[in-house]
C-alpha cells in the first residue's frame, strides 16, 4: 500500500424548497464561492438520513417543509479549494411559516447568477428534471 493521503469527497444534502412555481434561495455567508447563489443546504452528518438532513437544513429558512422527495445528485469539484463534495437534492414543499431575511424566491427559468456550483451543476446537469419538478408543484 502506498503513503499516499487519500481525500474523500464530503456528501452534502441540498433542499429545494417551493412554492408557487418558485424555490427558495440566499447568498452564500463563506467559501467557497462566498455571495453566490444557493438553496438551504449542509453536509450530512454522522447517522443521519437524508431527509433528516434536508429538515436540520430547512431550519434555516424559517419555513417548515412537508412532502420531501428524493432528487438528483451533482459532483462538485472546488479546484481553488481542493474540495469535493456529492450533492444530493431533496425536492420540499412549503407545510408553514414565513421566509427569513436574506431568502427569495426565483422561477427556475430565470435563476439569479452566480449560481453556487452544485445549483450551477443542477440547473445545467439536471435542467428537464428541475423544470418537471417546478410544473408538479407540491403544495
Amino acid at each position: 500500500m502506498s503513503d499516499a493521503i487519500y481525500h474523500h469527497p464530503r456528501v452534502g444534502v441540498a433542499v429545494l424548497i417551493q412554492r408557487d412555481n418558485k424555490i427558495l434561495l440566499t447568498r452564500r455567508s463563506n467559501s467557497p464561492e462566498q455571495n453566490h447563489w444557493q438553496c438551504a443546504g449542509g453536509y450530512l452528518r454522522f447517522g443521519e438520513d437524508i431527509y433528516q438532513c434536508a429538515q436540520r437544513c430547512a431550519q434555516a429558512t424559517g419555513l417548515q417543509i412537508s412532502q420531501l422527495s428524493s432528487g438528483p445528485c451533482t459532483n462538485n469539484i472546488f479546484t481553488e479549494q481542493n474540495l469535493h463534495t456529492v450533492t444530493l437534492y431533496v425536492l420540499a414543499g412549503v407545510c408553514e411559516g414565513v421566509e427569513r431575511d436574506g431568502w427569495q424566491w426565483f422561477d427556475c427559468q430565470h435563476l439569479p447568477q452566480p449560481l453556487f456550483l452544485p445549483m450551477q451543476l443542477l440547473a445545467t446537469q439536471h435542467k428537464n428534471w428541475l423544470s418537471n419538478a417546478m410544473n408538479n408543484v407540491i403544495s
